[in-house]
């Protein structure tokens, strides 16, 4: 006899590639353009923006890459550099 739980719900979930994927490799604010860096300081990672000629544009460091590159996504759609279809 099998039993079905009918209160499991399937999530959907990201993998590290797919949200590394919808980070902007580069960012334009104003004149200055910012690539991307991913580091390791202090034992934490860190996604930056960084620009040759400007102050980097820096996020708090995180234990666990997934979660420093998922806090720099959040950082980018509150800040309209990456679009959703929330709305939609």
């Amino acid at each position: 006899m099998e039993i079905i739980d009918e209160s499991c719900v399937m999530l959907p979930a990201y993998t590290l590639q797919e949200v590394l994927d919808a980070l902007p490799k580069s960012l334009e604010i104003g004149k200055s353009k910012y690539e991307i860096s991913i580091y390791m300081i202090g034992g934490k990672w860190a996604v930056d923006y960084c620009s040759e000629t400007d102050a980097d544009i820096q996020s708090g460091e995180c234990e666990s890459l997934i979660d420093a590159v998922y806090s720099r996504l959040c950082w980018c759609i509150e800040n309209g550099y990456v679009e959703t279809n929330k709305n939609e």
